[in-house]
């Protein structure tokens, strides 16, 4: 008798292609996985054993939230719940908790079967630290957890947390999802940009505290040249901050890119002076293509960079000194930026490539039907 193979639907929403990407592409590869729906905004690359399942998109362009919310709801769960009975997958996978690690609870509680809630973000994410309802949202958050088949976390932090919270320790499995290492590494690229950050443009991700790195270490490397990728509240108050600090020379601003990749194996150094991570997929794609990472020490940052091995880590992000410290050496000093970056590349092939990831999933793919 043939062997059972499986049916995943994703609920992945608005997450950017590069996180869809990263999160998919090892579940296509599975060979324990018959189909994969894929629950999303606006449709991604296309891949085999993939089918893109979307809203209209005019709800999410109507101007007025007390509006727009709630039609996204019933738009979003009516499909999402048309969809599973009418594809009968096997597994539920949200992305992320509130709405649709909800979602995968109730639909997989509907039809009898198993689900995955995977959490991208960290800890800081998780007790909504700053939101209006925060005690509310992470009540839920936990009850969500706790009826969950399964759970998949980006770090080591994350699932301490999620313990320490009374989740069983056999129900949660790191999982970050694959890097793919052809796409995000071109040795034929010339590394013509000694800087880049890539992300939203907030606080949360600090492209204030670039442009200030930026400018300190202007004073070493008067020719800096560097890039930001990305879109964001703070992109106007950035304009400003580059005529503030007379970096008009020194630094571009991008806009959002969807071919990042391009950038990243031009740059010599990505910056994450970030107050908030949890295993950062820029990071990753950054050290597929040999660009060292210097990055603070939040999330589950420290699971993939180590520091003065494949990237260099800053403990306190506000600490611009350090990242000033640190980009200067590794600039300056003979051979420093390649042993780095060579070890970067490693890092990905041995642990997060397409391949590894896939066999870690297989992994999670046993334990839940098996239970």
């Amino acid at each position: 008798m043939a062997k059972k193979k499986y049916k995943v639907f994703v609920l992945a929403g608005s997450l950017s292609e590069g996180l869809v990407y990263s999160k998919i592409l090892p579940i296509i590869n599975s060979d324990e996985i018959s189909q994969v729906y894929v629950f999303i905004r606006e449709k991604s690359l296309e891949l085999p054993k993939c089918t893109y399942i979307t809203s209209p998109q005019i709800i999410y362009k109507i101007p007025y939230k007390i509006i727009k919310i709630p039609l996204r709801i019933i738009f979003e769960l009516s499909q999402i719940i048309y969809y599973s009975f009418n594809k009968k997958p096997d597994l539920i996978n949200g992305i992320y908790t509130i709405p649709y690690g909800l979602y995968s609870v109730f639909i997989a509680r509907m039809l009898f079967k198993k689900n995955i809630v995977s959490i991208i973000g960290d800890e800081e994410e998780l007790k909504k630290i700053g939101h209006k309802y925060a005690k509310f949202e992470t009540r839920i958050n936990n009850l969500v957890f706790k009826i969950s088949s399964h759970i998949t976390v980006k770090g080591e932090k994350t699932k301490d947390y999620l313990i320490k919270n009374g989740i069983e320790e056999s129900k949660i499995s790191i999982f970050n999802g694959s890097i793919d290492e052809e796409k995000f590494f071109n040795k034929k690229l010339e590394r013509d940009i000694d800087a880049i950050f890539v992300g939203a443009f907030s606080e949360l991700k600090g492209p204030d505290r670039f442009i200030k790195i930026i400018s300190g270490l202007k004073k070493y490397v008067p020719s800096i040249k560097a890039v930001m990728a990305g879109k964001g509240e703070m992109f106007y108050k950035i304009e400003m901050m580059i005529k503030e600090y007379d970096l008009g020379n020194n630094v571009t601003l991008l806009g959002y890119k969807n071919n990042v990749e391009d950038y990243l194996n031009r740059a010599k150094l990505l910056f994450m002076p970030s107050r908030c991570e949890g295993l950062s997929t820029a990071m990753l794609e950054a050290m597929a293509c040999g660009c060292v990472p210097i990055v603070s020490d939040v999330g589950n940052m420290t699971d993939a960079a180590k520091h003065e091995i494949n990237s260099l880590v800053v403990k306190d992000f506000q600490d611009l000194d350090s990242f000033i410290k640190f980009a200067k050496d590794v600039l300056t000093q003979n051979g420093k930026w390649e042993k780095i970056s060579d070890s970067a590349r490693d890092t990905i092939l041995n642990y997060y490539s397409v391949v590894k990831q896939t066999a870690v999933f297989n992994n999670i793919i046993k334990k839940i039907f098996t239970e």
